[in-house]
């Protein structure tokens, strides 16, 4: 299946706000092991995913320009 770079960014932004809302700090750390076994499979195009997916979770729960 191929997708738009738009729709693969709004996908991975998706994801990231329903693992940060579920998991909150915990998801960046579910990923990491998930990430460890995908690559460990040889699966790294999805490790590559779950990476991204952790690097929007990261921006997600920096403080905003409003929170002292």
């Amino acid at each position: 299946m191929h997708y738009s770079i738009k729709s693969y960014e709004d996908k991975i932004r998706n994801l990231a706000g329903a693992l940060w809302e579920k998991h909150g700090e915990a998801a960046q750390e579910k990923l990491s092991v998930q990430i460890w076994g995908l690559e460990s499979a040889d699966l790294h195009h999805e490790a590559m995913t779950c990476k991204l997916i952790r690097e929007e979770i990261r921006r997600l729960s920096l403080p905003g320009p409003d929170t002292p």
